[in-house]
Protein backbone atom coordinates (compact mmCIF):
# COMPACT_ATOMS: atom_id res chain seq x y z
CA UNK A 1 0.00 0.00 0.00
CA UNK A 2 1.46 3.40 -0.95
CA UNK A 3 2.22 5.79 1.90
CA UNK A 4 -0.33 8.25 0.56
CA UNK A 5 -3.09 5.66 0.95
CA UNK A 6 -1.97 4.84 4.50
CA UNK A 7 -2.16 8.51 5.43
CA UNK A 8 -5.59 9.01 3.91
CA UNK A 9 -8.22 9.37 6.63
CA UNK A 10 -5.78 9.88 9.50
CA UNK A 11 -7.72 12.93 10.70
CA UNK A 12 -10.66 10.59 11.27
CA UNK A 13 -8.52 7.91 12.95
CA UNK A 14 -6.58 10.00 15.49
CA UNK A 15 -9.65 10.85 17.61
CA UNK A 16 -10.55 7.14 17.65
CA UNK A 17 -7.16 6.23 19.17
CA UNK A 18 -7.25 8.63 22.12
CA UNK A 19 -9.90 6.76 24.16
CA UNK A 20 -7.80 3.58 23.79
CA UNK A 21 -5.11 5.19 25.98
CA UNK A 22 -7.43 5.36 28.99
CA UNK A 23 -5.62 2.59 30.87
CA UNK A 24 -2.42 4.68 30.86
CA UNK A 25 -4.33 7.74 32.06
CA UNK A 26 -5.96 5.85 34.91
CA UNK A 27 -2.68 4.32 36.00
CA UNK A 28 -0.89 7.67 35.94
CA UNK A 29 -3.59 9.28 38.09
CA UNK A 30 -2.22 7.17 40.95
CA UNK A 31 1.53 7.56 40.48
CA UNK A 32 4.02 9.94 38.91
CA UNK A 33 5.39 7.26 36.57
CA UNK A 34 4.18 3.84 35.46
CA UNK A 35 7.14 2.53 37.46
CA UNK A 36 6.06 4.38 40.61
CA UNK A 37 8.05 7.34 41.91
CA UNK A 38 10.71 7.03 39.21
CA UNK A 39 10.55 5.94 35.57
CA UNK A 40 11.45 2.38 34.70
CA UNK A 41 11.39 0.10 31.65
CA UNK A 42 7.59 0.25 31.40
CA UNK A 43 7.72 4.05 31.14
CA UNK A 44 10.53 3.95 28.59
CA UNK A 45 8.69 1.37 26.50
CA UNK A 46 5.39 3.26 26.55
CA UNK A 47 7.07 6.61 25.91
CA UNK A 48 8.89 5.14 22.92
CA UNK A 49 5.57 4.87 21.07
CA UNK A 50 5.00 8.59 21.55
CA UNK A 51 8.56 9.44 20.50
CA UNK A 52 8.18 7.36 17.35
CA UNK A 53 4.88 9.06 16.61
CA UNK A 54 6.45 12.49 16.99
CA UNK A 55 9.16 11.48 14.52
CA UNK A 56 6.70 10.63 11.74
CA UNK A 57 3.31 12.30 12.35
CA UNK A 58 3.15 15.86 11.07
CA UNK A 59 -0.43 16.14 12.35
CA UNK A 60 -0.58 16.28 16.16
CA UNK A 61 -2.31 13.09 17.35
CA UNK A 62 -3.31 14.32 20.83
CA UNK A 63 -5.41 17.16 22.21
CA UNK A 64 -3.72 19.95 24.18
CA UNK A 65 -5.62 19.02 27.35
CA UNK A 66 -4.86 15.29 27.29
CA UNK A 67 -4.22 13.99 30.80
CA UNK A 68 -1.14 12.14 29.51
CA UNK A 69 0.56 15.40 28.64
CA UNK A 70 2.33 15.88 31.97
CA UNK A 71 3.77 12.34 31.88
CA UNK A 72 4.79 12.64 28.23
CA UNK A 73 6.40 16.05 28.78
CA UNK A 74 8.41 14.69 31.72
CA UNK A 75 9.39 11.72 29.58
CA UNK A 76 10.63 14.00 26.81
CA UNK A 77 12.86 15.70 29.38
CA UNK A 78 14.59 12.46 30.43
CA UNK A 79 18.23 11.97 29.51
CA UNK A 80 18.96 15.66 29.15
CA UNK A 81 15.86 16.36 27.06
CA UNK A 82 16.62 13.79 24.37
CA UNK A 83 12.92 13.70 23.47
CA UNK A 84 13.01 17.42 22.65
CA UNK A 85 15.01 16.98 19.44
CA UNK A 86 14.17 19.86 17.07
CA UNK A 87 13.39 17.41 14.25
CA UNK A 88 10.40 15.94 16.09
CA UNK A 89 6.85 17.01 15.32
CA UNK A 90 4.47 18.24 18.07
CA UNK A 91 2.36 15.58 19.76
CA UNK A 92 -0.25 18.01 21.07
CA UNK A 93 -2.65 20.24 19.19
CA UNK A 94 -5.23 17.90 17.67
CA UNK A 95 -8.48 19.77 17.12
CA UNK A 96 -11.55 17.59 17.63
CA UNK A 97 -14.45 17.95 15.25
CA UNK A 98 -18.17 17.55 15.82
CA UNK A 99 -18.94 13.86 16.18
CA UNK A 100 -15.46 12.84 17.38
CA UNK A 101 -15.50 10.73 20.55
CA UNK A 102 -14.45 12.20 23.88
CA UNK A 103 -10.66 11.81 23.96
CA UNK A 104 -10.50 10.71 27.59
CA UNK A 105 -12.65 9.97 30.60
CA UNK A 106 -12.84 12.35 33.52
CA UNK A 107 -14.49 9.70 35.70
CA UNK A 108 -12.88 8.26 38.79
CA UNK A 109 -11.26 4.84 38.69
CA UNK A 110 -13.86 2.10 38.55
CA UNK A 111 -11.95 -0.95 39.72
CA UNK A 112 -10.80 -3.99 37.77
CA UNK A 113 -7.17 -4.03 36.68
CA UNK A 114 -6.68 -0.39 37.65
CA UNK A 115 -7.76 -1.16 41.22
CA UNK A 116 -5.76 -4.38 41.52
CA UNK A 117 -2.54 -3.06 40.00
CA UNK A 118 -1.77 0.10 41.93
CA UNK A 119 2.00 0.02 41.53
CA UNK A 120 5.01 -2.23 42.11
CA UNK A 121 4.06 -3.21 45.67
CA UNK A 122 0.61 -4.41 44.63
CA UNK A 123 2.00 -6.93 42.15
CA UNK A 124 5.20 -7.94 43.98
CA UNK A 125 3.82 -11.30 45.19
CA UNK A 126 2.55 -12.20 41.72
CA UNK A 127 5.85 -11.16 40.13
CA UNK A 128 7.85 -13.23 42.61
CA UNK A 129 5.66 -16.27 41.95
CA UNK A 130 6.09 -15.91 38.18
CA UNK A 131 9.85 -15.39 38.32
CA UNK A 132 10.45 -18.35 40.69
CA UNK A 133 9.46 -20.55 37.80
Amino acid sequence: MPLEQMQAGRAERFPQILPQLEFLRKTLRESKWLGGDTPNFVDYRALSAFLFTSSVAKTPPMTDDDLLRDWIERGLDLYGGLGRHPGLFPLFGLQLRDGDPEPFSKDELRGGQEKRNTGPASTREETERITRG
